[in-house]
């Protein structure tokens, strides 16, 4: 296992949204589903690496993400990536596009109650075509009033079930809870 580079942030969105589930100010989520878990809430998301590889596999993607973030910090970084890196408007192939495959495996533990699984499974590219997929089903959602409350919510905090629902509609998004 290794950081995943996207930890930082989910891990800020789900905290807000466990805290607002708390204090009764997500009113897509049932207030009872977060109350059990934890006073001391931690979420912290990894990457599988590469079977097989063991340890130096897990060792050099942290290296190489903690690098990669040092050196974009830089104006030389960010003038190499300007300059190398894709220009605004290209991106992925439509095969790559299309055969992208995410698996993401979320543990629950729950203070006095039963641990639980959620699996999510999303196809096409994550960076682009899965992400894209939530963005346009949460726009949807909003225009249609399916959204409840209002303020600064997370998308789960104020659509709740009705966003599960929605993305597996697609039929490009499978959302599993295990107990």
């Amino acid at each position: 296992m290794a950081p995943f580079f996207m930890g930082a942030i989910n891990r800020r969105v789900v905290r807000r949204m466990i805290e607002m589930a708390r204090a009764g100010r997500a009113p897509a989520v049932p207030v009872e589903l977060c109350s059990g878990l934890a006073p001391r809430f931690r979420y912290d998301e990894f990457q599988s690496v590469s079977k097989g590889r063991g340890w130096l596999a897990a060792w050099t993607a942290t290296a190489l993400l903690g690098a990669g973030a040092g050196l974009l910090s830089t104006r030389l970084g960010r003038a190499l990536a300007r300059r190398f890196g894709p220009a605004p408007g290209q991106g992925p192939s439509e095969e790559t596009l299309r055969r992208g495959l995410t698996r993401a495996r979320t543990t629950c533990f729950v203070e006095g109650g039963e641990d639980f699984v959620v699996e999510q499974e999303m196809q096409g590219d994550p960076g682009n075509a899965a992400t894209v997929r939530i963005l346009v089903q949460v726009g949807l959602a909003l225009a249609a009033g399916e959204a409840m409350g209002g303020g600064v919510l997370t998308p789960v905090s104020a659509l709740g079930e009705r966003l599960a629902e929605r993305l597996e509609a697609t039929g490009g998004h499978r959302i599993k809870i295990l107990a």
